[in-house]
């Protein structure tokens, strides 16, 4: 149907994400990361959990190339004042 392409299950303590990744960044990466999904003008959506400048960061450069769409908690942590990045405006 195309409503599910691919989903990561959380493992906590059990989970191999490299050691400088947060966790709410690895689940947004390993989705990310097939070549068939990149330069597609595909939009990932995430909640306020995953949603954050990194995420959206993420999602935006090389070689993903996709957009980003999400909720966002107002007192994130990094999350600019104004609510912007300051690499993509």
């Amino acid at each position: 149907t195309g409503y599910l392409y691919n989903f990561f299950m959380y493992r906590g303590a059990e989970e191999n994400r490299p050691t400088n990744m947060p966790a709410t960044l690895w689940p947004v990466h390993f989705l990310t990361e097939p070549t068939d999904l990149h330069g597609k003008n595909h939009v990932l959506c995430t909640d306020n959990w995953y949603t954050s400048v990194a995420t959206i960061e993420e999602v935006m450069n090389e070689p993903n190339r996709m957009h980003g769409l999400g909720t966002v908690k107002t007192n994130k942590k990094y999350l600019p004042k104004d609510g912007h990045s300051p690499h993509h405006g």
